[in-house]
């Protein structure tokens, strides 16, 4: 594969072929990046990840996810571009000391989280029936939420954070959660012998570029989601390798 001195790009496809909708996690953090990006500890994996279900180490801000609705039987594609050499930018993921050294990313692996169903609804009814009995409590002796529902604390909190939502039906907004929210699957691709510059350095200011006259496309995958299979895409995920 060739990998032009500017920028990666690397487009897919997401298909839903179960008999239900899913809620795909789009964007991520307290002003919503699409991705979060990092090596990983082999030193020779890029991890471009998009989910919620994921531990935390150390305190910050409340992280947020944007999931959207992807119906039954249609599909969804979307592209990422990484200016060259790519730089981490992370959301949950912790933090590396800085290294001004230019590594060569040999793998790329991408992580997107999705829920089965309807997630607000499903959400919803958890809050409703937490507020039935008022004498359970959700958060610690400190404050700190002990499960689902204190992170998303009650029906109307959870109404207000998503007031901004332009079509509830489409889309919704749901916090960082300790992994107590149960139910979020992940799609999971890997694309193998690259040879891509990568920096530990978080002066991450662009994820996006316009301009791609000279970049070469990387790989195109076809993500499709089967019921039949109880949503295993690491067995029906269908992929092309880079030549």
């Amino acid at each position: 594969m060739d990998v032009s001195d500017e920028a990666l790009e690397l487009s897919y496809e997401i298909r839903n072929d179960s008999d239900q909708d899913v809620w795909l996690c789009k964007n991520l953090g307290s002003r919503f990046f699409d991705f979060e990006v990092s090596m990983t500890d082999d030193g020779e994996t890029l991890l471009v990840r998009r989910r919620l279900d994921v531990p935390r180490t150390g305190f910050g801000e409340q992280v947020f996810g944007r999931y959207i609705r992807i119906a039954k039987a249609t599909r969804l594609e979307e592209t990422i571009l990484l200016p060259a050499p790519v730089r981490p930018h992370r959301v949950i993921m912790s933090a590396r000391r800085t290294d001004e050294i230019i590594k060569d990313v040999k793998q790329l692996r991408i992580e997107i989280g999705y829920y089965s169903g309807d997630l607000p609804r499903i959400i919803l009814r958890m809050l409703e029936e937490a507020e039935k009995d008022l004498q359970k409590e959700h958060v610690d002796d400190i404050g700190y939420p002990t499960d689902a529902v204190g992170w998303l604390g009650n029906s109307i909190y959870f109404n207000r954070l998503n007031e901004g939502v332009p079509d509830r039906k489409e889309q919704v907004v749901i916090p960082w959660t300790d992994q107590t929210l149960k139910g979020e699957r992940v799609l999971r691709a890997t694309v193998e012998n690259l040879r891509v510059p990568y920096i530990e350095n978080e002066g991450f200011s662009k994820f996006r570029i316009e301009s791609l006259a000279h970049c070469t496309r990387a790989e195109i995958f076809l993500w499709t989601l089967n019921a039949r299979i109880s949503l295993s895409l690491s067995d029906s995920a269908e992929r092309s390798r880079l030549r």
